[in-house]
């Protein structure tokens, strides 16, 4: 709400959801920054004709988003969403049912609840960060190894595609992140 009612809002507003971070205790920390993520990714997707119309440079100033390129509002979604899913154990152990006013309550297209396809809130946080790395728009930063699924192992039945060995070669490729993260869940 803030961000439409002033100039330089956006980043007034996150310094807000930062600090409210870092006063958080486990796991509103946590849930704090994957909102802290989406909020960066969502200001790309509002502002996109403007930041592609930049380059990427490293004089660029980390307190004026005005002047970053794609690449650093990623690195700074990227960076967020997996804060978010630290302490994965203890997530995975708290029922989302706990976190009611987090969650939209909806049916699939067959009329049936959704409740229990997420019913932790591992579950819920990892999906978040996996609609963000399974986007291709913020794999268009992405260095020379492309990740690729051309592998019989990617789709392996759960239980063995749940054993395979999926290493993060390159850190600006979102979407190894994502089949770690599948994996998990």
């Amino acid at each position: 709400y803030q961000q439409s009612l002033e100039e330089q809002s956006f980043l007034k507003a996150i310094d807000v959801f930062k600090s409210e971070a870092e006063k958080a205790d486990f796991p509103n920390k946590q849930i704090i920054y994957s909102v802290i993520a989406e909020q960066f990714w969502q200001y790309y997707q509002n502002n996109q004709w403007q930041i592609n119309q930049r380059t990427h440079t490293d004089n660029y100033d980390l307190e004026d988003i005005e002047t970053w390129d794609i690449r650093t509002i990623v690195e700074e979604a990227t960076k967020y969403y997996l804060l978010s899913l630290e302490k994965e154990d203890e997530l995975s152990r708290l029922p989302l049912n706990n976190f009611t006013e987090l969650i939209e309550k909806g049916e699939d297209s067959e009329g049936k609840r959704t409740e229990n396809l997420r019913p932790y809130l591992f579950d819920f946080l990892a999906h978040r960060a996996i609609d963000f790395f399974m986007n291709e728009v913020p794999n268009i930063t992405q260095a020379a190894e492309t990740f690729k699924i051309d592998d019989e192992k990617y789709f392996a039945v759960a239980h063995d595609f749940v054993k395979e060995k999926i290493a993060v070669k390159d850190s600006s490729n979102l979407k190894n992140y994502a089949f770690v993260l599948l994996q998990k869940l």
